[in-house]
């Protein structure tokens, strides 16, 4: 939301004879962020989607991606697909912006875009009737990217693309999910509409939002305590923007993965089966996934796959794709905020709803030992709290258990075998069903034990050779930063 009256807009526009900007009442629309940042759009008394027949050329507002300054666009039409039209901004002397691969090629590419999406997850909104989508290649100023904006169309159904775009089909994979997503519901929630947007490109490349096989999506989840699932609003901070869209589409993804596939995530979008608009209600946000849970037989709650989530975001390392705390499309994994091997240790962390948090604890050299773990948390906030061994010789799946917690919040946990049935133990937090931010604190014990043959070379992976926490970054790079005060633990992150 940019919190701007775009009332305006509407009225000037209006009042200068051009297109009523949608097909929804002004007051039920909003402008919401676009790939890869937000652009606002400033009160304007120009004719946006106005035809001069004389030049045979378009007025269009269009708005820069950073900034959100608006301006006028000259532009004409250079070429058409069976459900898209391409136009180019026009200079003064006549030329046009570069289009890449060329007019026909790009409008091609979106062609093939909307060919695959359309019939899996909606049709495009079509608010003028004609069956196609426009797309407007011109200047969006300092930052290259796209945008699609239900609340100020220039009359059509519009897509707005900057001149240095290589690949049309990437952005138009974005683009193209946001109006099908608005055809169906234009209110709904941010983060459904970003996670939606952002797998629509992992739909239509198979490799990730990014198209080079890399899942590049965890460097936001390393800022997970300071944004919540669910939360997306405009920030300054590119790295802190870009994790909200990351966020929301790793849950996306792993929906599909787990729950359903791309139908499930079209079933999201529409808010029902059908590809009928006026024929599936409203549920948005969290309710409306839960819904759309419910209709395919989900056996487990939003909130109970919000803590597989958390959890699989955080391991990942199954080494087949078949249980709850994997991806099925990807290997790479969060690394963890803090990390102990040396004990008694003590610490505390932040996490906000609806977001998590992870701490490891490994084996303090050669020792072998029962490891015990006491959680404390703040009284009456909503935490599910899981504790995973790790065995890296074997590579298996973790085993996981549940840190029961009583009505204080506080739970213990004794773990047997360390360095001997496993290497290291991950601490997974995952907070919801509360509005503000809380803290968790923990407190660990070591009881070594002799080993059956003190004298004998230990061959086994402890967790110094198995899993380098200060290394592990989930395939992105992180550094060290100072240790909170009274903490008496590492921490990593961006």
């Amino acid at each position: 939301m940019t919190g701007m009256d775009l009332a305006g807009i509407v009225i000037a526009a209006a009042a200068a004879g051009a297109f009523d900007p949608g097909g929804v009442p002004f007051a039920a629309r909003s402008p919401f962020h676009h790939y890869p940042f937000p652009h606002r759009v400033e009160q304007s008394a120009r004719s946006c989607g106005a035809y001069d027949a004389e030049t045979d050329t378009f007025i269009f507002c269009v708005s820069e991606l950073r900034g959100g300054a608006s301006r006028a666009v000259t532009a004409k039409k250079l070429a058409e697909s069976p459900n898209g039209v391409l136009l180019a901004e026009v200079f003064s002397d006549g030329s046009t912006v570069r289009v890449a691969g060329g007019p026909q090629g790009f409008i091609d590419g979106f062609q093939e875009v909307h060919d695959l999406e359309t019939p899996r997850f909606g049709a495009a909104s079509d608010i003028d009737g004609d069956g196609r989508v426009w797309i407007l290649v011109c200047d969006l100023g300092d930052w290259p990217g796209a945008y699609f904006d239900p609340a100020f169309t220039n009359g059509r159904d519009m897509l707005v693309f900057d001149y240095r775009i290589d690949d049309a089909r990437q952005f138009s994979s974005h683009e193209l999910m946001h109006d099908i997503l608005g055809n169906y519901d234009v209110g709904e929630a941010m983060w459904i509409y970003e996670g939606t947007a952002m797998y629509g490109t992992h739909f239509w490349s198979g490799k990730g939002p990014y198209g080079d096989g890399r899942h590049m999506e965890y460097i936001g989840w390393l800022k997970s305590t300071d944004i919540p699932l669910n939360w997306h609003a405009y920030d300054p901070d590119p790295l802190t923007s870009m994790a909200q869209y990351e966020i929301a589409y790793l849950f996306m993804l792993y929906l599909s993965d787990s729950y359903g596939g791309p139908d499930l995530i079209g079933d999201i979008m529409r808010d029902g089966p059908s590809f009928d608009p006026a024929a599936n209600a409203h549920v948005r946000g969290i309710e409306g996934v839960e819904a759309a849970l419910s209709r395919r037989g989900a056996p487990k709650t939003f909130a109970q796959i919000f803590d597989d989530w958390v959890v699989a975001t955080y391991l990942n390392r199954c080494p087949e794709a078949n249980n709850e705390y994997c991806y099925a499309t990807t290997r790479e994994h969060a690394p963890p905020a803090y990390r102990h091997d040396t004990y008694p240790a003590r610490g505390y962390g932040l996490v906000n709803p609806w977001a998590g948090q992870a701490v490891v604890f490994s084996r303090p050299g050669l020792a072998q030992g029962t490891l015990t773990v006491a959680f404390d948390g703040d009284t009456g906030a909503a935490y599910t709290v899981r504790v995973a061994a790790h065995d890296s010789a074997r590579q298996e799946v973790p085993v996981v258990f549940d840190l029961q917690l009583d009505s204080e919040n506080n739970g213990t946990l004794s773990y047997p075998g360390l360095g001997v049935d496993y290497d290291y133990v991950s601490m997974i937090v995952a907070h919801h069903a509360q509005a503000d931010n809380v803290y968790f604190r923990w407190e660990t014990a070591f009881a070594p034990v002799e080993p059956p043959d003190a004298g004998a070379e230990d061959t086994h992976w402890y967790f110094d050779a198995g899993y380098d926490a200060a290394a592990d970054t989930g395939g992105d790079a992180a550094e060290r930063i100072v240790e909170p005060a009274g903490c008496g633990c590492t921490v990593l992150g961006i």
